[in-house]
């Protein structure tokens, strides 16, 4: 029977309600367009960072749907079912592998082989695969194909190590330590071979240089070779014409910049200047002046071939006897141990103690590698019954991170702030990046450097946080909080920046009020100044014809402030004195009816403005900012917005003294100032009464319903104390 999947609502969009690993099967087959996302960074996300590695598959840097995919075709070969991933422990008993496919056997087979200690209780753990794998890494093999010096130390392969090491450079292993490997060995013997095959075939040692070994000659030979060609060049050219030598004096003011400081500028330019000054005679004198860039070298060819000058004819008998090497080594360029010598090479090859020594540490990293690369399987299948569903249903779907027991793996942690949790955080590199694109979630945002100290060092990450309810006054730059990680480590926090947004709809009415109230408080903050005073009078004046252009302003005199502003309270008074007659001659019904018209006219704007705006909270855009590829519209209502922002709980049958204890407690050595409280009393009650008997005042002596009730009570007392008569 086939089995039908749930789709259900979740902020605004329908989206997979998985059940149990069991329905990931199915999901497999649908259309990528119904998941939730398609694409996450590993930086935003919460976990063991090897499964992370582990899952992706593609070396990309995210995890993509194709990712999610590959892991679990490769868990239902290895498992008898995928709703073992349902109980999320980094532990697997043999039980639940499955035998009847490839890499299930092959896994069994090397857990009994490895873990067989491990296996005493028919389980093995994430610890005990981890501590597996230190072991067999803990000597100078680290099954990584690469052998390093501490391995061959004190043995008779150290020579040949370091003559590999010498021709071929060596390959860093992990730790940055130069060693050598199986392709390596092999090309080093196939090249010198090749090379003693050449030397014992061609004599030319013996003929043209006896008794000298031609690599190393030949290096020295070829260091200097282009500067005694040089040489010998411009000596020719003076022995055409003598006034050729002023060609080799440069002006001193005229020479070319150098940089005395930079060593390797100095070097650069011995390195081009010429070998010596030339000479009429054209003879190479070794005992004279000579670059000391060269000088060695050119004593080391005067040793080899006994010599304390020479001519230009000998000079090329000596490139005579180096051209059949020269023509050797263009024939086989691509071989480089020449450099070793003729009779080290000899040795290197004949030491088969040595070549075999190494094949035999490299045949034992081989097998430290195989058993790596099943432990890296293991430890592969134990993160990923940890960690994989409960991944997916943060990808596949959103619905775990509404899980109220636990944060979703999306999430960085709870920020606590102000008495309340924010669970809505998660890790961005760049914070510029983030906000560019998240105000157009239109969501209120803090964005959070949060520290923490481990291992005596400082480890620091840019959190932003999504506020959903409450209110925005509590937050500004500079303040800080704690934020309980992913993993339970606590981080202290500061906010560094904020990008404004609608929290919920008491906020987004109240907005255009708060801004109002700030604008008119800077205003009479800036009026209640004697200098704003006296600086706009003097400009009222000024704009009269009245103070000369030049006048200063803040120099008007105290009678004329004093005018100023009773001029201004005068016609304030004027004017709430003209709007209280209006109103007091208008019924009371009238009045409430058109107070409440204005009400609604300046009201209905800022409601329907304050619901478009928190409709338009958008939690996918909040995570694209981040680097993720959602591909549903994640709307956030008011009560979705209460589940991210939220006061916690009291514990359970907790005692409430509900009077505030700061205001009863007293300094053992204050005075008792409590009787103050009773002026304070006094005046509120005077206040009222004065209220109320305003009010009667009015009603019964000034209003015009007033003045005709008392007519029409004198009327009555007057026919009742006729009848009486």
């Amino acid at each position: 029977m086939k089995k039908h999947l749930t789709l259900q609502k979740l902020c605004g969009s329908y989206q997979y309600l998985i059940k149990s690993p069991e329905d990931l099967r199915e999901i497999m087959n649908h259309d990528n367009a119904l998941w939730a996302a398609l694409s996450a960074p590993i930086h935003t996300l919460n976990g063991d960072p090897l499964f992370f590695k582990h899952l992706d598959s593609s070396k990309s840097g995210s995890i993509r749907v194709d990712d999610i995919k590959s892991a679990f075709q490769w868990l239902d070969e290895v498992l008898v079912s995928p709703d073992i991933l349902e109980q999320e422990e980094p532990a697997i008993s043999p039980d639940e592998i499955n035998q009847n496919t490839k890499i299930g056997m092959e896994l069994l087979k090397g857990i009994q082989t490895l873990f067989r200690k491990e296996l005493d209780d028919n389980v093995i753990t994430l610890a005990e695969t981890r501590s597996a794998m230190a072991r067999l890494q803990s000597g100078h093999l680290k099954g990584d194909g690469i052998i390093n010096e501490s391995a061959v130390e004190g043995t008779a392969a150290k020579g040949l190590f370091n003559d590999i090491v010498t021709v071929l450079g060596g390959t860093p292993n992990a730790a940055g330590i130069t060693g050598i490997t199986a392709p390596m060995l092999d090309r080093f013997l196939k090249e010198a071979n090749a090379y003693l095959e050449w030397a014992a075939k061609n004599d030319s040692y013996s003929m043209l240089m006896p008794g000298v070994d031609m690599p190393p000659a030949y290096a020295i030979y070829r260091a200097v070779a282009s500067k005694i060609d040089q040489y010998f060049s411009f000596s020719q050219l003076l022995q055409i014409d003598p006034a050729n030598a002023l060609r080799f004096e440069e002006d001193p003011k005229k020479l070319s910049p150098l940089d005395l400081v930079d060593d390797s500028a100095v070097a650069k330019a011995l390195a081009d200047a010429p070998l010596t000054h030339p000479s009429f005679d054209g003879l190479l004198k070794i005992s004279g002046d000579l670059n000391p860039h060269y000088r060695d070298n050119m004593i080391k060819l005067a040793e080899i071939f006994d010599f304390d000058e020479i001519s230009i004819k000998e000079w090329n008998e000596i490139k005579n006897k180096f051209a059949p090497y020269e023509a050797y080594l263009n024939e086989k360029s691509a071989l480089s141990t020449e450099k070793l010598g003729t009779e080290r090479l000899k040795d290197d090859v004949a030491n088969q103690f040595a070549i075999e020594l190494l094949r035999e540490l490299m045949a034992k990293d081989s097998t430290i590698m195989d058993n790596l690369k099943l432990i890296n399987l293991v430890e592969r299948l134990l993160l990923f019954k940890q960690y994989y569903f409960r991944f997916v249903q943060s990808y596949i779907s959103f619905f775990e991170l509404f899980n109220p027991e636990r944060l979703s793996m999306m999430q960085a942690g709870s920020l606590i702030m102000d008495g309340k949790h924010f669970d809505l955080c998660i890790r961005i590199n760049d914070i510029e990046a983030h906000k560019k694109i998240s105000i157009q979630s239109n969501l209120f945002i803090i964005y959070m450097k949060a520290r923490r100290s481990t291992n005596n060092q400082i480890i620091e990450q840019l959190i932003a946080v999504a506020i959903t309810a409450g209110s925005s006054n509590v937050f500004y730059r500079g303040k800080p909080g704690l934020l309980e990680g992913w993993d339970g480590n606590l981080w202290d926090t500061t906010i560094v920046d904020i990008l404004p947004g609608p929290i919920c709809f008491w906020q987004s009415l109240t907005l255009p009020f708060l801004k109002l109230g700030n604008t008119l408080s800077q205003k009479l903050e800036k009026l209640a100044s004697a200098d704003a005073i006296s600086n706009e009078f003097a400009n009222t004046l000024q704009a009269a014809g009245k103070t000369p252009a030049t006048a200063k302003p803040g120099m008007v005199n105290g009678p004329m402030l004093l005018l100023a502003g009773g001029v201004g309270f005068a016609a304030v008074f004027s004017g709430i004195t003209y709007v209280f007659k209006q109103l007091s001659s208008m019924p009371g019904l009238h009045l409430a009816y058109y107070a409440l018209l204005i009400f609604l006219c300046l009201m209905s704007p800022l409601i329907i403005y304050s619901l478009i705006k928190l409709y338009k909270r958008n939690l996918g855009v909040f995570f694209e900012a981040a680097g993720w590829a959602i591909n549903l519209r994640m709307k956030l209502d008011s009560i979705a917005g209460r589940f991210f922002s939220y006061f916690p709980a009291y514990p359970k049958e907790s005692r409430f003294i509900r009077i505030d204890t700061a205001s009863i407690k007293l300094k053992k050595n204050s005075r008792n100032t409590g009787r103050k409280w009773l002026v304070v009393v006094i005046m509120i009650g005077l206040a009222i009464a004065a209220l109320i008997g305003g009010y009667y005042i009015y009603v019964y002596k000034f209003s015009p319903e007033s003045t005709e009730n008392v007519k029409v009570i004198n009327e009555k007392i007057t026919q009742d104390k006729e009848i009486e008569k």
